[in-house]
């Protein structure tokens, strides 16, 4: 039995570890996205995030490592799908696997020492690293997207908070251009009261003048009568 885990824990450690690549590469785009959004988010609302430009990077980078670990130590092949595997890529009948999953009762018979042998006998000469290499997932450019429009917006001028500060610019101009007019107008307004109120006062002193020099007129034709 010994002689059987060697090929298929060489498949399935090559297995688990291709699973971990194709979740890393998923799991780095979605981190990477998270922090574009992040970044985004702080130049919009000038709200500084914590740490140096690169953390929102590499706190994406670990978050991805550990998830895509995860992934493939929950959900990654199993020894039993590493045999079938090698089953179906050597072409043995299912040999492997049904020798791996024999029972111990039935193992211990003279059928189950035939079974154990002649899948022995074909496993022998097998090279498992010929059909289970190591590949590049097929979508390992998919992180690559996130991260330049992560960058862009860390970097690049023309973005999304420049354009977000000058309509915030314009905004207080227009503000600024009402507040002017409307100072103007009152401006206006009190000159024309003060104005008016200038003439009452002119027209009520004018009127006052005219009664006093009308008391004095008959003041003095009293004293000529005397």
């Amino acid at each position: 039995m010994r002689d059987l885990d060697k090929p298929i824990g060489r498949a399935w450690r090559r297995m688990r570890f291709q699973r971990f690549l194709a979740a890393l590469v998923w799991c780095w785009a979605a981190g990477l996205a998270l922090a574009a959004g992040a970044i985004a988010f702080e130049k919009a609302a000038h709200r500084p995030l914590p740490g140096d430009d690169w953390w929102p990077f590499a706190i994406a980078g670990a978050a991805g490592l550990l998830a895509a670990l995860t992934i493939a130590v929950l959900s990654g092949p199993s020894r039993v799908d590493a045999a079938v595997a090698i089953d179906r890529a050597f072409h043995l009948n299912e040999r492997l696997s049904t020798a791996l999953t024999l029972p111990v009762q039935v193992r211990e018979t003279p059928a189950g020492h035939a079974l154990m042998a002649d899948a022995l006998r074909h496993v022998a000469a097998l090279d498992v690293g010929e059909h289970f290499g190591l590949r590049t997932p097929r979508r390992a450019w998919l992180p690559l997207i996130p991260a330049a429009l992560a960058l862009l917006l860390l970097y690049l001028p023309g973005g999304l908070a420049q354009r977000t500060a000058h309509a915030e610019r314009s905004a207080d101009r227009g503000d600024t251009k009402e507040v002017v007019k409307q100072s103007k107008a009152l401006g206006k307004s009190i000159a024309q009261r003060r104005k008016e109120l200038e003439k009452n006062k002119l027209a009520e002193a004018e009127k006052l003048f005219a009664e006093i020099e009308k008391a004095a007129d008959q003041l003095t034709k009293e004293k000529k009568e005397k």
